[in-house]
């Protein structure tokens, strides 16, 4: 037995009234409880309304929400996970030879200035700039039909990990009075550090890329 438009439509607002905020997740209610009320109503004839509330009771207690929020912590893993092993192959071969480069590349130019610090607060600033220029290209693909896409609710959540580089090498200028920044041996390691925020948000824009691909070829073809 199929649903009429109307039928459909009830089940849409049925499943509206337990807050499903995602897109995604709502299409994939709404074609589940479509199904198991049009088997219900063909083969144990019971009423329609009877028949959504069975197919409601058999994702559970609060299933909506507590499978909402299982799919929020398993993207948000996942998205970590891949955005680490990216990073992480920026420091294994041959990637290293380049981030080897770009490191010695910081420390002599940071020996040319009077305060070489200056240079790695640049490099900072520029990578979150662009990481940040990476959120705005993405406003376009956040919502479909007003709804928001769960992966890039996440995607737009892990913008902390381009930031922690970043805000770690801003945090150490609080002891510029403390700290010798003309150090050959500290200027090793701020080159170091600016090397893996650079990288931390190259990898940052990989991601975004593979998430706005899989969104596009979902939601937007």
């Amino acid at each position: 037995m199929k649903l009429d438009a109307t039928q459909k439509e009830y089940i849409r607002d049925y499943i509206d009234a337990f807050d499903v905020k995602y897109y995604e997740l709502r299409e994939e209610f709404l074609d589940h409880m479509i199904l198991r009320v049009e088997e219900k109503m063909q083969y144990t004839d019971v009423p329609f309304i009877r028949a959504v509330m069975d197919a409601k009771e058999e994702f559970g207690p609060n299933g909506f929400t507590k499978i909402m929020k299982e799919r929020e912590k398993h993207l948000t893993q996942q998205y970590r996970k891949k955005y680490h092993a990216i990073l992480r192959g920026y420091f294994k071969f041959p990637q290293i030879l380049g981030s080897l480069l770009f490191a010695t590349a910081v420390f002599v130019v940071s020996g040319i200035f009077e305060k070489p610090i200056r240079i790695m607060l640049s490099i900072v600033f520029v990578t979150m700039f662009l990481a940040g220029i990476q959120i705005v290209q993405s406003f376009g693909y956040r919502k479909v039909n007003r709804y928001p896409l769960l992966e890039m609710h996440i995607f737009y959540n892990t913008f902390g990990l381009a930031a922690i580089i970043p805000n770690l090498c801003m945090g150490m200028t609080l002891f510029k009075d403390t700290i010798d920044f003309g150090s050959p041996l500290l200027m090793v390691v701020f080159s170091i550090i600016s090397t893996v925020s650079f990288m931390s948000f190259l990898s940052y824009r990989k991601l975004r890329k593979e998430v706005i691909t899989d969104v596009k070829r979902l939601y937007f073809s």
